[in-house]
């Protein structure tokens, strides 16, 4: 027999039924140590084979697949579990050398959330368990019965943020399909967990160019599709290695900056799937360009200068991360050739606003002399070697400047803070 089963009592009046799906036997018995002492019941599955036929005899409440295997795909596997059980949670692992199978699985909307090579085997627990239970509950709510993909519960360890934007902004996902969105959020809740700091640079880019849009009296519709390609314009990043994504760009070999760039195309494939995303992807396509041009968006003009300028801020061109007043000169410099030079001086004009306290709304960057007793830390900061000195959500304090202050002058440390 290709399958095993492995039932888990703990008290618990109902357990779900989970399948695990690989081809690999060695990973079937340690994924069954990772989920030993869940109040869950655990089949296995030894191929995607073996998996349609235990789909054929078990009602399953979540279905956990590897991508690749000989004999049929998890993509496949997925696509059936949901011909038998639309209602069942289907996630997927898989690698970041998965390109084409990864958007397969995507186009045929059929995936709730994807478990990147290597795990984490608490996260990969967290989710299950999170899934599972949220799927629990809207069983048991006759009164609201509901066919629609349980995405929202792919989150137990990941803030709320991705959630919000898709579910509790009307303004930026109108004319969306549910299953868009579906999407959309997953791609989010993946980038955020394997590339943090590509999500924070995305979100501040998203929330810096939509208020650029707002500060340039564009309409509603226009500034929601400035967040948009701020928000998307590196989701293909995800289908990087990530020895390549660890990386800042000064540190691309040539090799490496034509593999980098692959991820434009790449980004197309993954969000270019609902009809009402196109001018977001097209927007986003022009972003590969070296130099502006007239015919180009409004809003992907916009987007490069609010990019280049963050990533200047937070090291991604040079060893040290540029002082904001730095970068501003450098964004001048490439003014009227790289960038549009009318919106250059209108960003630097609203930058120094918001420095001003003028204009409020977006998360700037502020240096130590630029800090005050009170205000608020919108992103963690971290040290070049990973090390949070301090979490998301603090209060500065005086005491906490003046430290700052000192490591920048003793240490020789250009120190930039996302401030809220």
């Amino acid at each position: 027999m290709n399958t095993q089963s492995s039932a888990i009592n703990y008290g618990c009046e109902r357990k779900q039924l989970v399948l695990v799906v690989d081809d690999e036997p060695a990973i079937l018995r340690s994924l069954s140590r990772t989920f030993h002492g869940q109040p869950i019941v655990l089949h296995t599955a030894l191929g995607g084979k073996a998996a349609i036929e235990m789909l054929e005899k078990n009602h399953y409440d979540l279905v956990l697949s590897d991508m690749r295997m000989p004999d049929v795909d998890g993509a496949e596997v997925l696509n059936r579990a949901y011909d038998f059980y639309p209602e069942s949670v289907r996630m997927l692992i898989s690698g970041y050398t998965d390109h084409d199978l990864m958007i397969k699985a995507i186009n045929d909307g059929r995936v709730h959330g994807f478990i990147e090579k290597p795990w984490n085997n608490k996260q990969l627990v967290s989710k299950v368990k999170a899934a599972l239970s949220e799927l629990n509950a809207k069983q048991t709510m006759p009164d609201k019965p509901s066919k629609e993909p349980v995405v929202e519960t792919l989150q137990a360890d990941l803030v709320q943020e991705p959630h919000d934007l898709m579910n509790g902004n009307k303004d930026m996902t109108e004319g969306i399909s549910s299953r868009g969105r579906g999407v959309l959020l997953m791609l989010m809740q993946s980038m955020q967990q394997r590339l943090p700091e590509q999500w924070s640079h995305s979100k501040r880019v998203a929330e810096s160019a939509r208020l650029f849009a707002k500060y340039l009296n564009l309409p509603t519709s226009m500034q929601t599709q400035c967040y948009l390609i701020g928000r998307f314009y590196s989701i293909g990043k995800l289908m990087l290695s990530d020895d390549l994504n660890k990386k800042c760009e000064y540190q691309y070999s040539k090799a490496e900056q034509q593999q980098v760039m692959e991820h434009f195309e790449l980004g197309k494939a993954l969000i270019g799937l609902d009809s009402q995303l196109k001018g977001v992807v097209n927007a986003i396509q022009q972003l590969k360009q070296t130099n502006y041009t007239d015919q180009d968006r409004l809003e992907t003009r916009i987007n490069s200068i609010v990019i280049y300028y963050d990533k200047l801020i937070s090291g991604q061109f040079h060893k040290k991360p540029e002082a904001p007043r730095c970068a501003r000169t450098l964004l001048k410099e490439k003014s009227g050739v790289v960038f549009d030079p009318e919106l250059v001086d209108n960003f630097l004009l609203m930058m120094d606003r918001c420095d001003d306290g003028v204009i409020s709304g977006a998360t700037r960057s502020v240096s130590p002399r630029g800090l005050t007793p009170g205000m608020k830390l919108a992103q963690p900061l971290i040290t070049p070697k990973g090390q949070i000195l301090l979490p998301v959500d603090t209060v500065l304090t005086q005491r906490m400047i003046d430290r700052l202050l000192f490591i920048e002058t003793s240490c020789d440390e250009v120190v930039t803070l996302f401030i809220c």
